[in-house]
Parts: structure tokens; C-alpha cells; sequence
């Protein structure tokens, strides 16, 4: 896409001029054409920096425009080949490669108003090329080197030898791109080289953090974060890794969460940078902590209840509906506390208590093993002796006897 800028001496200014720069810092794949009246030399070197890729005097006939626009799109096109030649074609880069006596090969994502400072510093030879949000494709052989302090925006760096399978300098353009995208990360740093993700590590985080209990224990962990990101050179395909690790986690213990599996730049997109992140994280699981410690402490209490009830009613038949009944509860959820803070079933423990009871009266009373059955609930002699011999091992008589 081509834009054309028609001036004359009057229209001429300063405030113009930064218009001009800013179209070409927001779209570097734009063209600018310039016509003017004004002769003086002095402008064409102010609008050429600016971003005109040609400054052409006025009286200008109207039918020479498609040429001076056919020759910008040649050069646009022969850009784009040759970007296309050296990602999909290995031989061909390899030919490069050999050509400039390079033993590896860099990409680079830079901003396009660093352009010049890896110009400025590299000796080895080099081409870019426009992409997305004001941003450059750079292509060099040989290290990117002394350019602490020098760049205003973060510049991914990758890497490709020139024996390399082929998509491998695709690749390498995605890499530049994943390493430029961990200044979410480190937003101190400017200059980030590609890693590969850190799974074995990243899991170690995974699981501190959801084996936390308490909101400030979690806190204290969110607080250290960054450092530990930092120690281990985890990069941005490692946090994209953590979040989706912790959403399953999330999602498999409370399915109506609104949460989703993501990428890194959504994740970018959402938070902007990593202290939001973390305090998302922060406000997100800590609230599901205090919701579990209050429902645990519930919990306790309801079985508490429960427990002494079946205490002060051992010698019923405690059926688990009439159970639940009595305290307004779901049956299922009974059967749940028991399960989960008792180890046991609900049968089980019921027996267990009938059964310890039993013994007791069977030590320190002279009643009868079906006085003692009927004492506990149970009905049935013969099922009493079985449920008995069960638990304890040998029967009710046998018991007595051996306690005498």
C-alpha cells in the first residue's frame, strides 16, 4: 500500500514532518511519495529521514506517477523474494552463507528505530525486513555484539548454523520473535536470546504453587517469582507453560471457572506485563485458598455434629438417608464427608464405632453377646457375629473369653 503526499512551500512545516514520521513508524512496509513545488535541497533532506521514499519536483505529469510507483513496488517485491528464498529454500541460504564466510547466522526482531545501531556496531553483513507493528526482520552474519544501553526497545535474537535442516530458519524467525516477547518478563532488559522452554523447571513452580494453603504463603511466593524466572533463564514459553498447567489444575477442581488455555501473546494482550500477571494469579488463586479453608472448616464442623450424633445413637440403626435427613443434608454429601475426612465409608465407620462399643461392653458388663448386639444397633445376632469377626478377627464369645 502506497501513499501519495502532495506539498507545496506554504503547507511545509515541522508538525508535517512528524506526521510523515509517524506513518512510517506505525506501517514500516508503507511507501511515501512527496510532490512539491519547492526546489530548495534542504527539505528533500529533512523528508527523506522522515520516511519519503522519493521527493519528486513538482510540475510532475500525472502519467509519470505509475512509474515511480511500479519502481517502489519492484524493490518491495525483490525484499520479499528474497525473504522468501532464504526461508524456503536451505541451499539457497546456504550459497549465502558461504558467500559471506559465516560459520552461524543471527535473526533479529528490532524496533525500526534501532535500525541503525546494529549498523553502527556490527562488522559482518547484514539485511532486514519490514514486519508488523513498526518493527524490523534483521539477517545477520557473525554476533550481535556492544549493544548494551544502545537500543530504546527489546530485540529477540536467534540463531541458525548453516548446515541446518530445512524450516529451521523459519524457525528461527519464530524464536526471535518468542525471545523479543520475554521483555514482558524482564522489562529492565533490551536484548533477549532465544531459549528453549524449561518444562522440568517450570513444573517445579507449577507445583509450590498449587500446593500452597494460605494467601500469604502465596504471596510470598508471587513476591519471589521474578527471581526464580530469572535464576533458571525461563522465558515467556515458560510462563505460557505455568499459566496453562495452573488452569488445568483450576479446571479440574472447579469446572465452572472462567478460565482458558492461552499463548504467550494472549497472555501479553491481557496483562500487559508480568506484575498485573502475578497479581492476577495472586487475587485468582488465593481467593479459590480461602474459599477451600472455608469450606474445609464447614466441612469439620458438620462432621463434628455428625460424628457426635452417631455417638449419642449407637444402639439405632443409623441408616445414612435418615442421617442425612436429620441434619438437611444430601446423602451423597454425607457420604462424602466420610470419605474425605474420615478415609473411610460411612458404613465403615459406623461398624467400627458399633463394633469398639461392643468390645467395651463385652470387657466390663456380664451381659450376653445378643444383649450386647441389641446395646449397639444390631438386630440380627448372626450378623452381629459376622460384622464382629470381621473387624476384630475372631467372634464376640471367643473375644470375652480371651479377655477373661
Amino acid at each position: 500500500m502506497y501513499r501519495v503526499v502532495l506539498l507545496d512551500e506554504e503547507l511545509w512545516n515541522q508538525q508535517l514532518l512528524e506526521q510523515l514520521r509517524e506513518l512510517r513508524q506505525n506501517s514500516a512496509d508503507i511507501e511515501c511519495i512527496i510532490l512539491t513545488t519547492n526546489q530548495n535541497f534542504f527539505y528533500a533532506q529533512q523528508a527523506v529521514p522522515a520516511g519519503s521514499a522519493e521527493y519528486c519536483l513538482n510540475p510532475i505529469k500525472f502519467t509519470e506517477l505509475p512509474a515511480i510507483i511500479e519502481s517502489l513496488t519492484e524493490k518491495s517485491s525483490m525484499k520479499n523474494h528474497k525473504l522468501d528464498v532464504f526461508i524456503n529454500s536451505p541451499a539457497a541460504f546456504s550459497d549465502f552463507l558461504k558467500e559471506h564466510n559465516a560459520d552461524n547466522f543471527r535473526v533479529c526482531i528490532i524496533s525500526e528505530q534501532d535500525k541503525n545501531v546494529i549498523a553502527k556496531t556490527t562488522k559482518n553483513y547484514y539485511d532486514y525486513f519490514p514486519i508488523e507493528n513498526n518493527r524490523l526482520l534483521f539477517f545477520l552474519t557473525g554476533d550481535v555484539i556492544n549493544l548494551y544501553g544502545q537500543l530504546s526497545a527489546p530485540m529477540g535474537i536467534s540463531a541458525v548454523h548453516p548446515r541446518s535442516e530445512l524450516g529451521a530458519l523459519s524457525a528461527a524467525c519464530t524464536e526471535a520473535r518468542i525471545a523479543e516477547a520475554s521483555a514482558f518478563l524482564y522489562p529492565d532488559r533490551k536484548s533477549f536470546i532465544y531459549y528453549p522452554r524449561n518444562i522440568y523447571e517450570t513444573n517445579k513452580i507449577v507445583e509450590v504453587i498449587i500446593s500452597i494453603t494460605s494467601r500469604d504463603e502465596l504471596l510470598e511466593y508471587m513476591n519471589i517469582l521474578p527471581e526464580r524466572f530469572e535464576q533458571k533463564s525461563l522465558t515467556i514459553k515458560d510462563l505460557e507453560y505455568m499459566w496453562n498447567r495452573l488452569i488445568s489444575h483450576i479446571l479440574a477442581t472447579d469446572e465452572t471457572a472462567e478460565l482458558d488455555f492461552t499463548n504467550f501473546e494472549e497472555i501479553i494482550k491481557q496483562f500487559g506485563d508480568f506484575d498485573t500477571f502475578r497479581i492476577y494469579i495472586l487475587s485468582h488463586l488465593g481467593q479459590k485458598i480461602e474459599q477451600k479453608t472455608q469450606s474445609g472448616d464447614l466441612e469439620h464442623a458438620q462432621l463434628a455434629k455428625i460424628v457426635q450424633y452417631i455417638n449419642d445413637h449407637l444402639s439405632e440403626n443409623i441408616l445414612l438417608k435418615d442421617l442425612a435427613k436429620t441434619f438437611y443434608l444430601n446423602a451423597n454429601y454425607c457420604s462424602y464427608l466420610f470419605n474425605k475426612h474420615m478415609g473411610i465409608s460411612y458404613s465403615e465407620y459406623i461398624n467400627n464405632e458399633k463394633i469398639d462399643r461392643a468390645k467395651t461392653l463385652l470387657r466390663e458388663t456380664t451381659l450376653s453377646v445378643a444383649e450386647v448386639a441389641s446395646r449397639v444397633g444390631f438386630n440380627d445376632y448372626f450378623y452381629f457375629n459376622k460384622v464382629f469377626k470381621k473387624i476384630v478377627g475372631i467372634t464376640p464369645k471367643k473375644y470375652r473369653g480371651e479377655i477373661n
